[in-house]
């Protein structure tokens, strides 16, 4: 659990020592910037919770086998685009967006079959 750090940055290296992790607490922290192969060593990821951050962008190349992904409190993540590419995401079924200043419903650009649970309050 790295929750309520401080973390600002997570690049290519950042959990390359420990590839079978399979749930990554990271919320209340100050990330802005997540580079774009952070999480594929991750590939026995199935949670991954980035809420309260300060997100501009959603990381590219989650694990496909991340079944919950937590994005809560991340108003920047929508204030250009409402476009979110989680169609290669074939095992998720959990997907938290609320506290995101959401002014449209947002575009998944792609099909989410598996998806169950979506929370945009």
């Amino acid at each position: 659990d790295l929750s309520w750090n401080y973390i600002r940055e997570l690049h290519n290296d950042s959990f390359i020592c420990c590839k079978s992790i399979k749930f990554l607490y990271l919320q209340t922290n100050s990330i802005y910037q997540i580079d774009s192969h952070t999480f594929a060593p991750l590939t026995s990821l199935t949670v991954l919770d980035l809420s309260e951050n300060v997100l501009n962008v959603l990381p590219e190349n989650l694990p496909h086998s991340l079944g919950k992904l937590y994005l809560d409190q991340n108003s920047k993540l929508f204030s250009d685009t409402h476009t979110l590419s989680i169609s290669k995401l074939t095992s998720l079924e959990t997907l938290h967006l609320s506290s995101n200043r959401l002014t449209q419903f947002p575009n998944f650009n792609g099909s989410v079959p598996s998806l169950v649970k979506l929370n945009i309050s």
